[in-house]
């Protein structure tokens, strides 16, 4: 029975008490069917993928650790021990992330640990084993952006011809895996406990055939199987039905069979076998679970996976697809030498005296378990999350890079909707999001709580304090401590998108639109007449464009040949990315423009200029592009004018060049295009693409 919360939550009382009417949680439950229809929501195979994944890093961290203490000389006593710790945070951790999206993965390191270990010797580990790592050290919170390829069959069977290795790890607790990722189809979900899947494996007990590791919000046992008596090595091919539950159980007693101590918890794994074989082989022949023995000669290497030279993984003739799983990797170093299971990020104490970008790389855990602790609901939060989630990506709204609101500013404010009206379901919040937000009075600041002080030395948001915060137009401040505003580039165009916006979707609900209309795609090309195009170049690259005239070797020897140059190319991209919001400030102060909010995605433009050649663009060029609306004033007597852009680009231009890392074939092309030509050049960029598609 559902029962009313009367709880305070938040810095006020709710503005409500009452629940939803029976129209209202019917409008819920055809928006979880249009969700599901959307397909937004992992695969099983992705999910199974993503915490074997997670395994794989926390294993590795702590071969790292150990590896730095046995470099710094540490007793051998303290090494058998050292460990580090992963914590997921961000929409992964909330329970919210859609499919494809990248896990946001945080790694605390003990005391004699440090950053550039980290960036050095660790990204060289993580070069052997994933598909691509990349360093992003100048970031204002510096990461290592990885991506993970498997090749899974269309059934949902996961194909061992191209997978690492050192990856074939056994899940204890698929049903868990599986409940995480859509949380409002089960009751099972549980975002932000720890739950025991293995009570007999102890964190001192650990070694190279089993590590118990708790990745973030869920507790995952990766057990690396070694070679067997008879030279072989299995793995389990776990089926799409949950019923397999009594596999699993077998499955993992068996894997722990080795290491139980003493013959009382032998005996209690026998009967525990002799107790489920008889559904267990039941459940084999309906779900039709293998096991695969695979000769140690035949084990799949630990090359990284779609390297040059490594191909798609063959199977039983069933169709293959590539899942790939990208993780964004920060690091933090705690003043502690040992690093256990009984670390509590939120014990703000561990801030004292660590480093700025520690802080920074903590509080992303953080303010995500602060948030699920100040929300009355938590499955509603969920569902009203994902709702405007998705909403703010159809309609090009996320991106906080560009200057719009990012992950943590849409939970952040769809969490004070939740304060406000308590009891209702996912339905109204939406409605309530939309209406309040709408109206709301910026500058004032959205909170879940009181903004709080330790004085350990580190900047609270306060604009009577800090002059620089008092220009914040939209503040949606975290509530964990140290206090920030998570909107602070928020900037005069994108503001006035964003009320645009909201306008619209209140309007369609009122209404009573369909889901379809309410999540229809952005409309940024048709709704201005005039672009600027921002062409971002790493020239004489040797990018070509022809695939079809090449052999397979060919193409092979030009990919690994240009594997630096796509690399410079995409830190170049990720400069200017992540100034372009810098440009579109300067185009405000130009007298006919209205606004310039800049469009919150980056084209590919690699070996579609190729075929579609542009005269401004030299040949052998990587690119990528993006756009910034030119948003035109109203005044007739401004639209006479001719409009001069020319100084706001060179400004732009003289800012981005100045950067330690740019090499002269870095550069910018800009140019002023017509509504029409930008929809024709996207078009024939999106025809491209589906060609690529369907020839893989």
């Amino acid at each position: 029975m559902h029962l009313p919360h009367s709880k305070k939550h938040g810095i006020t009382g709710p503005l409500s008490l009452k629940e939803s009417s029976q129209d209202d949680i019917a409008r819920t439950s055809s928006l979880h069917a249009f969700l599901v229809s959307s397909k937004i929501y992992d695969t099983d195979e992705e999910a199974i993928i993503r915490e074997r994944v997670l395994g794989r890093l926390s294993y590795m961290f702590d071969n790292f650790i150990k590896a730095i203490g046995t470099k710094k000389g540490l007793a051998d006593s303290d090494i058998r021990t050292a460990t580090g710790r992963i914590y997921t945070f961000g929409s992964y951790r909330l329970g919210v992330h859609a499919r494809g999206s990248d896990i946001d993965t945080l790694c605390v390191a003990p005391v004699y640990v440090d950053r550039k270990e980290f960036f050095e010797e660790f990204y060289v580990m993580l070069n052997d084993v994933f598909a691509e790592v990349e360093k992003v050290e100048d970031a204002y919170v510096p990461l290592m952006q990885l991506v993970y390829r498997e090749c899974v069959d269309e059934g949902g069977t996961m194909s061992g011809g191209n997978k690492i290795g050192i990856l074939d790890t056994a899940i204890d607790n698929i049903d868990d895996l599986r409940s995480c990722r859509v949380d409002e189809r089960s009751k099972r979900v549980r975002v932000n406990e720890r739950q025991a899947v293995d009570e007999h494996l102890k964190d001192e007990e650990r070694n190279d055939t089993c590590i118990d590791r708790k990745c973030g919000d869920k507790h995952v046992v990766s057990t690396l199987m070694g070679q067997d008596r008879n030279g072989m090595l299995k793995r389990t091919r776990y089926g799409q039905d949950e019923k397999e539950k009594f596999s699993d159980v077998l499955h993992e007693k068996e894997g722990r069979n080795e290491m139980l101590n003493g013959e009382k918890e032998r005996n209690d794994v026998l009967n525990e076998k002799e107790k489920f074989s008889d559904v267990l082989n039941e459940k084999k022949e309906l779900n039709n679970t293998k096991t695969v023995e695979i000769d140690e000669k035949d084990k799949p290497s630990s090359v990284p996976l779609n390297r040059p030279g490594n191909k798609r993984g063959t199977g039983p003739g069933l169709n293959k697809k590539m899942v790939e799983i990208k993780i964004d990797l920060v690091f933090a170093r705690l003043n502690l030498f040992k690093i256990d299971g009984s670390l509590n990020l939120l014990d703000s104490s561990l801030l004292k005296n660590l480093d700025e970008k520690s802080v920074l790389s903590l509080n992303g855990n953080r303010v995500t378990d602060e948030i699920l602790s100040l929300v009355p609901n938590k499955t509603v939060f969920h569902g009203a999350l994902r709702c405007i989630k998705y909403w703010a990506k159809r309609r090009a709204l996320t991106g906080h890079l560009y200057g719009y609101f990012g992950g943590v500013a849409y939970a952040i404010s769809v969490a004070r909707i939740c304060q406000l009206f308590p009891n209702v379901c996912e339905y109204t919040i939406i409605c309530k999001y939309f209406e309040l937000y709408k109206e709301w009075k910026w500058p004032m600041p959205v909170m879940l709580k009181k903004i709080e002080n330790l004085n350990y030395n580190l900047k609270v948001w306060d604009p009577k304090i800090h002059p620089s915060d008092k220009f914040h137009k939209m503040p949606v401040i975290t509530p964990s401590y140290p206090s920030m505003c998570s909107t602070h580039n928020i900037m005069n165009s994108t503001m006035k998108r964003y009320k645009e916006e909201l306008e619209r979707a209140h309007k369609l609900l009122v209404e009573g639109a369909e889901w379809n209309e309410f999540f229809r795609g952005t409309d940024f090309f048709q709704r201005y007449r005039s672009f600027l195009a921002v062409f971002i170049l790493l020239k004489n690259a040797g990018c070509t464009t022809n695939n079809d005239a090449r052999s397979e070797q060919e193409i092979t020897n030009e990919q690994a040949s240009g594997a630096k140059e796509t690399s410079m190319h995409k830190m170049w991209q990720g400069h200017v990315n992540s100034r372009i919001r810098f440009l579109s400030t300067k185009l405000e102060t130009v007298e006919q423009l209205d606004s310039a909010p800049p469009f919150p995605q980056t084209f590919d433009m690699c070996g579609f200029l190729g075929l579609h050649p542009l005269a401004f663009i030299p040949k052998n060029a990587l690119c990528s592009l993006t756009f910034i609306a030119l948003d035109m004033a109203d005044s007739k007597q401004l639209l006479r004018k001719k409009v001069f852009i020319d100084a706001p680009i060179e400004e732009f231009k003289e800012m981005v060049f100045d950067w330690d890392k740019r090499t002269e074939d870095m550069d910018l092309v800009m140019r002023a295009m017509k509504r029409k030509d930008v929809n024709v050049l996207l078009e024939d960029l999106h025809d491209f693409e589906m060609k690529k598609e369907r020839g893989k």
